[in-house]
């Protein structure tokens, strides 16, 4: 499976997981350790200038406004906002 496949299908699979309708206390907790949530944020918010996706942008942007994520979140912020300003040249 390619990398920018394995990165779509782990998107989708923590956006479903997270069940956005449903109330918080419902919601299904995910076994993942805050450095690995801020790497993945760093992933999605590089392939989002790959892909020029909002969607991964989002949900870096999610991961970075998380206040239950409490790992160093500076580099993530930087990819942030590289990606943004690539996104928005690109699309905008």
């Amino acid at each position: 499976m390619s990398l920018l496949k394995n990165i779509e299908q782990k998107l989708l699979f923590v956006e479903r997981k997270r069940l956005y309708d449903s109330p918080e206390q419902d919601r299904i907790k995910l076994k993942f350790n805050d450095r690995e949530l801020v790497n993945f944020g760093i992933i999605c918010s590089k392939h989002s200038m790959i892909s020029n996706d909002w969607r991964f942008l989002n949900l870096a942007l999610k991961i970075l406004d998380s206040k239950s994520v409490l790992a160093d979140k500076l580099n993530l912020k930087k990819e942030i906002e590289i990606s943004l300003n690539s996104l928005k040249e690109n699309i905008l």
